[in-house]
């Protein structure tokens, strides 16, 4: 009893040197209150092996003035050193998020070289999120994309090529046009009827050897590794179908990032991707379980823009057809042409375009 007695007014005095004396613990109520622990027989915590947290009902009054006592003491030590944390918490935040911002303002005005370092380091840290999607990314390789599958998820190639047709035009004249994930060739073949030289690259190696095989250019290729590769300002075009759905935040940045540096001035790109805004699109997004995410038409506009695209425009393609939409009401009274007009809107959601493309010059 003595020894704690003895530790407790060392403690007060070092404390009262080092802080200062204030209003609080005063040196009789010490006393007072080691004399009653005295008198009691209450034995030092610290003498067994484990401390006291209850006591009778005699001893609980002086034990709750005890505990009062000591949190008081404890919250006077350690407030300042909370409010000082919470201060650099604070500031610290703020910094961080002035720092942001100002690169984000900055994103248009920077060297190619440095906007790229961004885009990586956004990939970086987008690369945790992505691992629990190993195996989903597993299923997107060459045993699993097989010609028969793409034939059954996309379409028969007649299909795609009467949908590809229209989007011919954009290349026409030009010279080194890439198409990206150039699946079974059907975009390859209508630039070579019209005289465009035109390669493709697909990672599927299945792919690749029939695209050869009908006497066409492609390579297995990574399109991001690929593009890495490439001098810059040399491609004529890019063609990109249904590929962009398969990348996540990361590669999709730096994919277009890529484009843009390689793509010769005044040469396009030609993004198609499934809409998202029509649920009927939507539906079929996940008929084939190597997709990622979708991306919002006015979103992949932006990131176009913001990496240097002028003239971005959105085509919205592939209307389901006219059967399978709700039907309007015929006839002359008023109310008739509210409820069809609600009926257009609801088509427009659930049997909207299924795909769109985006359309921009480098």
């Amino acid at each position: 009893m003595r020894q704690i007695r003895k530790r407790v007014l060392e403690e007060v005095d070092r404390r009262r040197a080092e802080h200062g004396t204030r209003q609080g613990i005063q040196d009789s109520q010490i006393e007072s209150m080691l004399q009653d622990m005295s008198e009691l027989g209450v034995a030092s915590p610290w003498e067994g092996r484990h401390v006291a947290t209850s006591y009778p009902y005699p001893l609980k009054p002086l034990a709750l003035k005890i505990r009062r006592l000591i949190q008081e003491e404890i919250r006077w030590a350690l407030d300042p050193f909370i409010e000082e944390q919470r201060r650099l918490n604070t500031s610290s935040t703020a910094v961080i998020r002035s720092i942001w911002e100002s690169l984000k303002s900055h994103a248009r005005s920077t060297p190619p070289s440095l906007q790229e370092q961004l885009i990586k380091g956004e990939a970086i840290r987008q690369l945790a999120k992505e691992i629990n999607n190993v195996m989903l990314t597993d299923l997107s390789r060459p045993a699993y994309k097989h010609v028969a599958f793409w034939e059954e998820a996309r379409g028969s190639p007649s299909l795609i090529r009467s949908r590809q047709a229209v989007y011919v035009d954009h290349f026409q004249g030009r010279r080194n046009v890439l198409d990206v994930g150039c699946g079974r060739g059907e975009f390859l073949q209508l630039l070579k009827e019209i005289g465009v030289d035109a390669y493709g690259i697909d990672s599927d190696p299945n792919m690749v050897k029939y695209v050869v095989s009908c006497g066409l250019r492609a390579l297995e290729a990574d399109a991001i590794e690929h593009l890495r590769g490439l001098e810059d300002q040399t491609l004529g075009g890019v063609f990109c179908s249904q590929v962009i759905e398969h990348m996540n935040v990361g590669e999709a940045l730096v994919f277009l990032n890529l484009t843009h540096e390689k793509l010769m001035p005044e040469s396009k790109i030609v993004i198609e991707t499934v809409n998202p805004t029509s649920l009927c699109g939507l539906a079929e997004f996940y008929r084939d379980p190597t997709h990622i995410r979708p991306i919002h038409p006015s979103s992949l506009k932006s990131l176009l823009e913001g990496l240097g695209f002028t003239s971005v425009e959105i085509q919205y393609r592939n209307e389901p057809p006219q059967s399978d939409q709700l039907e309007p009401i015929t006839g002359t009274a008023a109310d008739i042409a509210t409820i069809n007009s609600n009926f257009k809107k609801l088509n427009a959601l659930l049997w909207g375009p299924m795909d769109y493309a985006a359309i921009g010059i480098r």
